[in-house]
């Protein structure tokens, strides 16, 4: 176990006269005493950065070094620039080397931390109280339950207190409750992009480009990535920066509202909705993650007329195809990095594609030992998923059936086999699917059964819905969360990734009777959803049971949907009135006219037929 004790001057006018030999000379004495300092209380690693200094211990005391250097720095007078606070943060984790540089998920995580404290402040993790004893008279004070920027699971964060240091109250942390955003936590660590999620910084925030896509196969993390170059951004926005997903979408229509939606903006019912939009966002200074655009690629459009009627907000887009856009800039989405040699080189612990595979084996196996004679079958599995992280993380889950040697044989075979019956596949997809389908030989009938019918849904879906319409328990819906091939989200609710959605829905589809009845449950169980919803609806509990609905409104679109296709008189009738106060609440009238326009034509029309039938 790592501590990583990451320290930072905080005092934003002096950086911004750096550049003086005045202020270098003194940065460069303080920077020195903090050096001093760590490397006194058995610091075994230091780095400088551009505001402080970075230090982890294999032991030593680290919290005393902590204490000492905040005393030394509320001790000081800077001359011309007053007191100078300094700001610690302290983690206990893993990590790995790269380039004289420690990487890995726990070091972002001491990193984030560090960005939401306040000079003055010393932080620790409930991993740091664990790993290490407080020094004596010290105590601490629980700040609550927080999401960092890392998105990591929330979890409490401590303020170090001691007689050494003056008992002061702080302002709230700045951590992502602070700004304007609706970003929650990630069941998946952020591995090896900070090239690209600085590269993506410096487009938007130096003008750049108003519109980044980020473009590559599925299942090459583009999503993760996104959110969290969004996150580290949300400071430089004033009015935030918000996720817009756009997969559960079956159509480029219904961007617009679900802009405004995520933007909490009530649209007034009697102006086209697209160009209230519009006028909403005109003074607006914020970021919009659109994510999944490549199945409603009509609407790209939309994101160029935006971008005109609003000269401050800036869009981050992913998709598997370019928007095709004249103010677009695109970066291709690749793999994590990984060994490319024969074999494993000195270094291959640290390469991300391997850390992400080594951290997903041991959820499988945690005392699990790679030994020196499996590197290169570590290296190699890597190699042929290209350092695919959903690919990685689906072949680690087969270490419970199969060696690590057997692995990388296993995966280049079913690939090979996927090449010569869909050799139109890219390779990248080739190699997934071989993943998939290995990974579908080891399920059992009812895992099987339960991911089949979960491709139905649109979005995510709760445990209720699960239960109901695919016999899903939390046991199973846990089984298939460890094999990676379903992902928890906050609230109770779950998704699939969406590529996995497309390999299950086509195991779905090869049974047409199966779909059939899939669908018909997914209709029934939603149109039974709002006929129980619907008196709560006029209700004292109205916003609560509404902000339910909302989450389930792709879901309820595609219901009602399937029940007009069908000319479902029963399910139709169940959701009428709900869906009507929704549609009219939220003022989305125009998307209520064409939804009610079209099922009574489509309705009129089966009725005609069937009175010509014999």
């Amino acid at each position: 176990m790592t501590v990583f004790l990451f320290s930072e001057i905080d005092h934003p006018a002096l950086f911004e006269e750096r550049e003086t030999p005045e202020t270098e000379n003194l940065l460069a004495a303080q920077y020195f005493l903090l050096e001093e300092i760590f490397h006194a209380h058995g610091a075994s690693w230091l780095k400088r950065a551009p505001r402080g200094v970075l230090a982890s211990y294999e032991g030593g005391r680290p919290l005393e070094a902590a204490l000492a250097a905040l005393s030394q720095f509320q001790s000081r007078q800077w001359g011309s620039w007053g007191r100078v606070l300094l700001k610690i943060a302290l983690h206990a984790g893993a990590a790995d080397q790269w380039d004289q540089d420690l990487v890995g998920p726990d070091v972002l995580h001491a990193k984030k931390l560090l960005d939401a404290a306040w000079g003055g402040q010393i932080l620790l993790t409930p991993a740091l109280l664990e790993a290490v004893p407080l020094p004596p008279e010290a105590s601490t004070r629980d700040l609550g339950s927080h999401l960092l920027k890392d998105l990591a699971r929330p979890k409490s964060v401590y303020l170090l207190q001691h007689p050494s240091l003056p008992l002061k109250e702080f302002p709230p942390l700045k951590s992502l409750a602070a700004y304007p955003n609706n970003f929650t936590y990630q069941s998946t660590a952020f591995f090896g992009r900070e090239e690209e999620a600085r590269q993506i910084e410096d487009i938007l925030l130096n003008g750049r480009a108003r519109l980044v896509t980020l473009a590559g196969p599925g299942g090459f993390g583009k999503t993760r990535l996104a959110l969290q170059t969004a996150a580290d951004l949300v400071d430089h926005f004033p009015q935030g920066a918000f996720l817009i997903p756009l997969a559960p979408l079956s159509s480029d229509q219904f961007i617009v509202e679900k802009i405004a939606s995520v933007l909490q903006f009530a649209f007034n019912g009697v102006d086209e909705p697209k160009q209230q939009l519009f006028q909403f966002l005109k003074e607006k200074n914020l970021l919009l993650v659109m994510d999944n655009f490549e199945h409603i690629l009509e609407g790209a459009r939309l994101v160029e007329e935006i971008l005109k009627a609003a000269p401050w907000v800036k869009v981050l887009v992913t998709t598997r195809e370019k928007l095709r856009l004249p103010p677009e800039k695109v970066l291709e989405i690749r793999g994590l990095r990984y060994p490319e040699g024969p074999g494993a080189d000195a270094h291959w612990e640290a390469y991300s594609a391997v850390q992400l595979f080594l951290k997903s084996l041991r959820k499988q196996e945690p005392n699990l030992k790679v030994k020196p004679e499996d590197r290169g079958s570590v290296a190699r599995i890597c190699q042929i998923l290209e350092g695919m992280p959903l690919g990685i993380e689906l072949a680690s889950t087969w270490i419970k059936t199969l060696p690590l040697s057997e692995i990388a044989e296993k995966i280049q075979s079913n690939r090979e086999t996927v090449a010569l019956v869909m050799p139109h596949l890219p390779s990248r997809h080739q190699s997934l699917r071989a993943v998939f389908e290995y990974s579908w030989v080891l399920l059992s009938e009812e895992q099987k059964q339960v991911l089949r019918t979960a491709s139905v849904f649109r979005g995510g879906f709760s445990l209720d819905a699960a239960l109901h319409i695919a016999g899903a328990g939390p046991a199973t819906l846990k089984q298939l969360e460890d094999k990676f091939l379903v992902r928890h989200r906050p609230h109770e609710r779950f998704e699939l990734h969406e590529l996995l959605k497309y390999y299950a829905k086509e195991k779905l589809f090869d049974s047409p009777l199966e779909k059939e009845k899939v669908q018909a449950a997914h209709c029934a169980y939603f149109a039974k959803l709002l006929r129980r919803k619907e008196k709560k609806l006029l209700g004292p509990a109205q916003r609560k049971v509404l902000q339910e609905l909302l989450e389930e409104m792709d879901n309820i679109r595609e219901s009602w949907v399937f029940a007009v296709e069908r000319g479902l008189e029963k399910p139709l009738s169940d959701m009428l009135d709900s869906l009507f106060y929704i549609l009219c609440t939220k003022t989305w009238l125009f998307e209520g006219r064409d939804t009610f326009s079209r099922a009574a034509e489509a309705l009129r029309k089966r009725a005609a037929s069937r009175g010509k039938s014999p």
